[in-house]
């Protein structure tokens, strides 16, 4: 092989391993797993936030921090799974993460989860909650949530509080 062939060679085996390397990183592996029949909940600590924070894969993402408990959140994610429905041959990927307490994921997660969302849902427990919040966005002043990340490779739009379907959209088609 001559030495301009090796060499075109060697560049593109070293672009196609960063390729690979940004792009197909595996998920975190989870702290515990919720489960109810085909349902399967990964549950995590802050840790495995960079992870669903950070993808480079070409799609937006669109990442909402909710809990049952909290009425503002439940009442928005039928938005999400609107998006999520709406988009999915768009390279949109939703996550919801939920903030539950870990002595409610059993009683009221999973069972809301199974009737609910068929969007991918990962439950966070944080150990420190505030490099959580900074981990999401240092937009995030009050850490309460609703709260929203949309992102893709290039740019990211973060909304604290309650949101709506349209603002969903006009947000995903800005990305777009």
């Amino acid at each position: 092989m001559n030495k301009t062939l090796y060499g075109l060679f060697l560049i593109v085996l070293a672009f196609g391993l960063q390729s690979c390397k940004e792009n197909g990183a595996k998920p975190p592996k989870p702290n515990q797993t919720l489960t109810d029949g085909s349902l399967s909940i990964p549950v995590y600590n802050e840790d495995a936030l960079d992870y669903y924070l950070n993808k480079k894969d070409g799609k937006t993402h669109i990442v909402n921090f909710w809990a049952t408990w909290c009425a503002p959140c439940v009442k928005e994610l039928p938005y999400f799974e609107q998006i999520n429905e709406e988009f999915a041959d768009d390279n949109v990927e939703v996550t919801l993460v939920s903030l539950d307490f870990e002595q409610q994921l059993e009683t009221k997660l999973l069972p809301y989860v199974k009737r609910n969302l068929k969007s991918d849902v990962i439950v966070v427990i944080p150990e420190d909650e505030q490099e959580m919040i900074q981990k999401v966005s240092k937009n995030w002043q009050t850490g309460a949530i609703p709260a929203t990340l949309i992102y893709n490779d290039v740019k990211s739009y973060f909304i604290e509080g309650e949101t709506t379907y349209e603002e969903l959209k006009t947000q995903i088609e800005n990305f777009n």
